[in-house]
């Protein structure tokens, strides 16, 4: 595995290793996880073209920078790409 930002940003999309990695349900197959700064919309791009069987949907959430959203994927098909502007609170 190689340890080189530019390479994560590309391949996964974030910067850092995913952290938090939990396996929450195997009927639907479902995982929880954390990322660094960004979604990571090329490694689920990638693991729609090899498993074409399977819908892939990630919903993710960055408070920091107010944005969150969800994105699906079948058959390496965009199936549904949304992203909202989350309202900051007032003491933010």
């Amino acid at each position: 595995m190689k340890n080189n930002i530019n390479w994560r940003l590309k391949n996964w999309g974030c910067k850092w290793n995913v952290s938090e990695f939990k396996i929450v349900s195997y009927d639907p197959f479902t995982v929880n996880f954390l990322t660094p700064w960004s979604p990571p919309f090329p490694i689920i791009d990638e693991l729609s073209k090899k498993y074409m069987s399977i819908t892939f949907e990630l919903i993710y959430s960055e408070p920091g920078m107010a944005f969150e959203g969800i994105y699906i994927l079948n058959h390496n098909l965009k199936i549904k790409i949304d992203e909202y502007w989350m309202e900051k609170s007032a003491s933010s």
